[in-house]
């Protein structure tokens, strides 16, 4: 899916660790209502956040199981964010992978995304996994080039980026495609091309869990695409942003252009209808 501004929001309430220099992070986890979880927020990124970034943030951090919210006809809605619990997210990520590598069931990645969701949190907010891999210095830097998209307001409302290979707009949830069988040959083709090319590297930006992320969704799109009539939707998730992120790591190479060839061959007989 594509990188969210809210998701780096989210990086940043759940960091718990201070960087000399910077006024980011808490070694505490955070509980308060939704005003003081905002000031919170702003006050870890430097600078202002609007209504929908906030609550985008905040659906991003429950994807993840790292957010409680108490409803009290007293108190009212009371906000946790438990950082602290980033880690045993990690652990389980790795733990829902080897558990659908083992049972052969990469399509259920995407398909039964409740029988592994800590696995589609990170399908769906790739950021998590960037920030396992490169830490608090690049999530520095992150916010800081965030902080230079300011408004003259002094506000940032970024809506999520769209995608630049005429992807922007997901496919309804319901729509069906029937591929004839140049088609799914020709896909079915491209898509086993991609994944023996990934599979043949160690690493995917010197992490191996990432590389095993990204061959199971391209298997998932592969049994998707053998399905011949499958659901736009579901190949959409497990299969554009994967693509787009090693088009653009691997430019100019042998993953690069296998994954443009798929992607391309996706919209004009997928997307594109």
């Amino acid at each position: 899916m594509p990188r969210d501004v809210a998701d780096y929001i989210a990086l940043a309430l759940i960091r718990n660790d201070l960087e000399d220099g910077f006024h980011f992070g808490s070694r505490e986890d955070f509980s308060g209502d939704l005003e003081e979880l905002k000031s919170h927020a702003e006050q870890l990124c430097a600078f202002r956040i609007s209504d929908s970034l906030m609550q985008r943030a905040i659906r991003t951090l429950s994807d993840c199981g790292l957010l409680r919210v108490t409803d009290d006809p007293y108190s009212g809605t009371f906000y946790k964010i438990k950082s602290s619990g980033f880690s045993e997210f990690c652990q389980s990520v790795d733990a829902e992978l080897a558990r659908a590598r083992e049972e052969n069931d990469e399509l259920g990645l995407i398909s039964r995304p409740s029988d592994y969701p800590s696995a589609a949190a990170v399908f769906r907010h790739e950021l998590l996994e960037d920030y396992r891999e490169l830490g608090s210095t690049w999530l520095s830097r992150a916010l800081a080039g965030l902080q230079r998209e300011v408004g003259d307001d002094g506000l940032l409302d970024a809506p999520p980026e769209a995608h630049a290979d005429g992807t922007d707009q997901a496919p309804a949830s319901d729509r069906v495609v029937t591929l004839t069988h140049n088609q799914q040959a020709a896909l079915d083709e491209a898509s086993s091309t991609l994944i023996e090319a990934v599979e043949k590297e160690n690493a995917i930006e010197g992490d191996s869990t990432l590389r095993q992320l990204i061959v199971g969704q391209l298997r998932a799109a592969r049994e998707l695409i053998r399905a011949q009539t499958l659901n736009a939707y579901l190949l959409y998730s497990s299969a554009v942003a994967v693509l787009e992120r090693l088009i653009g790591k691997y430019r100019g190479q042998a993953i690069g252009y296998a994954a443009k060839k798929l992607l391309d061959l996706l919209i004009e007989h997928v997307f594109g209808k």
